[in-house]
C-alpha cells in the first residue's frame, strides 16, 4: 500500500518524539544495569512497587520494609501502571526499571497522537499544524515527570485524553464498553486524574443530551456505569476510603492565598514565542465556538482542564500543577488554530487564491516540519540519564544487601552523599537505620567515632490502613507514640547492630576520611568481618551486636 503525505509525515513525527524522549535518557541502550532518570523520591518509591509486584506477585499489601517490617498493611496506591510495567518487563526481558520509564515515554506520545486525531475530525489542516508544539512535550520542565518517576500521573492523563476522543465519537456501537474500561483504567492509574475523568464526562454527556435529545445516552452511560464497578469491584472501597481522607486534608480543597509550586512546573514561557500563538488560538477558539456553537465540543474539555491545572493559583493543592506536563497536548489545538487562521487570511490575498488543496497541504506539512526544527533547535535540551543511582557499583551493593542479609536483622546505612533523597534507600529491600545528617556532620567535625550517634528506622510515613474487611478499614499509626513530634531520631549505640553499609566514595574529602575511619575502627574489632565489598560499599557484618565496638 503506498502511504501518503500525511502518514509519512505522522511517522517523522513519532521517530522524532521517541528520539527526544528515549536517546539521551537511555544513553542510545534499550537496557541498563541500573535505573536511568531516577532524581527524586517519588521515583523510587513509584518503581519499588512494581519491583515488588514483580517479586512478590502481592499488590494488596505495601512493601514490609517501608513499613518496619510489616506484612498486613493495606497498599492503596492505584496499580494499574505497576502491573503494566510488570507484564511488559516479564515479557519483554527488559529490566523493569526501563520498562517503568518507557511505559511512560511511549504513553505520553500516544497521548499527542489521540489530540491530533481529534483535532483531524475538528480540521484536518489545523491537526497538521498542531503538531508543531508536541516536542515540547519532552523540552523544559515538561520532562520533570520522568525524572520524579510519575508515571502513574502520566499513563493517567493520557488516559484522560483517550476518554475525551471518546466522548467525541459516542456514537459508536461499543461507546459503552470502551467508556467503562477507560473510566475503570483511569481509577486503576492514579487517583486526582479519575476526578477530572468523571467532571470531563458528565459535562460532556450532558452536553450531548441537551443537544440530541437521545435517551440512549443515559442508556449507554448505565452500562457503562456497570463495567465501571465490576472492573474496579476490589479497589472501589479503597478509592472510597482514600477519597474521605483526602476530604479531610485541608491543603487540597480549601481555597487560599496564591499555592508556591514545591517542584519545577511548566509555564506558559516555556513555549517561548509560541507562547503568542498559543493565546491567539485560545481567543481565536473563543470566537469561534461563539459563531460554530456545535463545535464547542471539542474545546470543552480542554478548557476544564487547563483551568484544573491553574487551581493552584486559588491556593489549593500544587499537586494540580502536574496537569501542566500535558500543556503541550492540551495546547496543540489552540497553537493549530492560530496559524491555520493567520495562513488562511494569506492565502485570500490575491497571488495565492489559485493554490490547490493538495499543494496547501504540502505547504503546512513543510511549515510545521520546519517550524518543529525550529523548536527543537533552540529549546530542547537533552535529558539527563543521571539517577541517584550513579553507577553499577552502587546497585550491585544495593542488590547484594537486598538478596544476602536475611530477614528481621538490623542493618545500619553510614552517611552517603545519595541519601539525601531518602527513596533510594527502597533500593536495598530491607527494613534499614540511617544516622541524622547533622549529628553525623557534627561527629565528622570533631574528629571522633562516637558510641551513640541519633540514628532512626527508615520507614516511609507514619499513618496506613489496615483492610479488616471489605469495606472496612482499621487506621494504624506506625512507631512509637512520640515519633511524630520527634520523626523517630534517638540517641543509638552505634554498636548495636547486624550489618553496616558504608559509602567508600564522596563528592567530600571528609566524608571519605571519616567513613573511612569508621571502618576501619569497627574491622579492629574482632567480632567485626567484611563480607562485601567493590567500588562503592563496604559491608561489614557484626557477629555480637551491642558489645563494645570501639575498644572503650
Amino acid at each position: 500500500m503506498k502511504l501518503k503525505s500525511e502518514q509519512i509525515y505522522i511517522l517523522i513525527i513519532f521517530g522524532i518524539l521517541l528520539f527526544l524522549g528515549f536517546a539521551s535518557l537511555f544513553s542510545n541502550k534499550l537496557t541498563h544495569d541500573f535505573p536511568q532518570g531516577f532524581n527524586a523520591n517519588d521515583a523510587f518509591y513509584k518503581y519499588n512497587r512494581a519491583h515488588n509486584l514483580a517479586e512478590t506477585s502481592n499488590w494488596k499489601n505495601i512493601e514490609e520494609y517501608t513499613v518496619e517490617g510489616r506484612k498486613d498493611l493495606l497498599q492503596d496506591d492505584s496499580p494499574l501502571a505497576y502491573v503494566l510495567t510488570v507484564v511488559f518487563s516479564s515479557n519483554s526481558k527488559i529490566p523493569d526499571f526501563d520498562a517503568y520509564q518507557l511505559i511512560g515515554i511511549i504513553s505520553k506520545i500516544l497521548a499527542a497522537f489521540i489530540i491530533y486525531m481529534i483535532i483531524r475530525k475538528f480540521n484536518p489542516k489545523v491537526a497538521l499544524i498542531s503538531l508543531v508544539i508536541v516536542p515540547f512535550i519532552f523540552i523544559k520542565n515538561n520532562f520533570i515527570s520522568f525524572y520524579f518517576g510519575w508515571i502513574p500521573i502520566t499513563l493517567a492523563a493520557s488516559i484522560l485524553i483517550l476518554l475525551i476522543w471518546l466522548l467525541l465519537n459516542f456514537e459508536l456501537k461499543s461507546a459503552w464498553l470502551i467508556l467503562g474500561i477507560i473510566i475503570s483504567s483511569v481509577l486503576l492509574t492514579h487517583l486526582s486524574e479519575f476526578y477530572y475523568a468523571i467532571l470531563i464526562t458528565n459535562i460532556i454527556l450532558i452536553y450531548l443530551l441537551i443537544k440530541n435529545k437521545n435517551r440512549k445516552i443515559l442508556t449507554k452511560t448505565s452500562y457503562a456505569l456497570v463495567i465501571f464497578i465490576i472492573l474496579t469491584f476490589y479497589f472501589l472501597p479503597i478509592f472510597i476510603n482514600n477519597s474521605l481522607s483526602l476530604a479531610q486534608d485541608k491543603s487540597v480543597v480549601t481555597i487560599s492565598a496564591l499555592k508556591q509550586p514545591s517542584f519545577p512546573i511548566t509555564l506558559l514561557s516555556d513555549f517561548s514565542f509560541f507562547q503568542y500563538f498559543i493565546i491567539l488560538g485560545i481567543l481565536i477558539s473563543f470566537y469561534y465556538c461563539y459563531q460554530h456553537k456545535e463545535k464547542i465540543i471539542y474545546f470543552l474539555p480542554l478548557y476544564i482542564l487547563i483551568i484544573i491545572s491553574n487551581f493552584p493559583l486559588l491556593g489549593m493543592h500544587d499537586r494540580f500543577y502536574q496537569l501542566r506536563y500535558f500543556w503541550p497536548i492540551i495546547f496543540m489545538i489552540f497553537f493549530g488554530l492560530s496559524i491555520y487562521y493567520i495562513i488562511n487570511l494569506i492565502l485570500r490575498l490575491k497571488p495565492f487564491k489559485n493554490i490547490n488543496d493538495n499543494l496547501q497541504n504540502i505547504i503546512y506539512i513543510i511549515l510545521t516540519l520546519l517550524f518543529i526544527i525550529l523548536s527543537i533547535n533552540l529549546y530542547y535540551t537533552p535529558p539527563s540519564p543521571n539517577s541517584l543511582v550513579v553507577n553499577k557499583d552502587m546497585w550491585e551493593g544495593m542488590q547484594w544487601v537486598k538478596n544476602n542479609i536475611p530477614e528481621n536483622k538490623t542493618i545500619l546505612i553510614v552517611h552517603g552523599d545519595s541519601y539525601q533523597q531518602h527513596g533510594i534507600f527502597l533500593m536495598f529491600g530491607k527494613v534499614i537505620h540511617q544516622i541524622k545528617d547533622e549529628d553525623y556532620y557534627t561527629k565528622l567535625n570533631s574528629g571522633q567515632i562516637s558510641k551513640n550517634y541519633t540514628i532512626r528506622k527508615f520507614i516511609h510515613g507514619y499513618d496506613y490502613y489496615k483492610r479488616t474487611g471489605f469495606f472496612t478499614f482499621e487506621p494504624v499509626k506506625l512507631g512509637k507514640p512520640e515519633w511524630e513530634q520527634t520523626r523517630g531520631w534517638e540517641e543509638t549505640n552505634l554498636c548495636d547492630f547486624e550489618y553496616y553499609v558504608i559509602d567508600k566514595p564522596s563528592r567530600f574529602p571528609q566524608v571519605i576520611n571519616y567513613n573511612a575511619k569508621i571502618r576501619a575502627t569497627l574491622l579492629n574489632n574482632k567480632d567485626f568481618t567484611e563480607i562485601f565489598s567493590n567500588g562503592w560499599y563496604s559491608i561489614l557484618k557484626n557477629n555480637n551486636p551491642g558489645a563494645d565496638c570501639l575498644g572503650k
